[in-house]
């Protein structure tokens, strides 16, 4: 399965991908950490362990990453 954080509310840490509960939108799979002058992204999706198509969310997001690190 898939790991969640909670929601951030310190520390200058972002919210990049929201998950549902039974709350609603209480938890988040992807966060963004600044880290002195860049930022650390974690993620509780398994963006390279699952099949191709089994989670198109996952690899839409490793898509994202990919295309920022890009613009760095």
């Amino acid at each position: 399965g898939h790991g969640y954080f909670a929601k951030p509310t310190t520390g200058g840490v972002r919210t990049l991908v929201e998950c549902g509960g039974i709350k609603g939108f209480e938890y988040a799979g992807v966060i963004e950490v600044p880290c002195g002058r860049g930022r650390i992204v974690l993620s509780g999706f398994r963006l390279l362990d699952d099949s191709p198509g089994r989670c198109p969310a996952a690899g839409k997001i490793l898509v994202r990453l990919a295309q920022e690190l890009n613009r760095l």
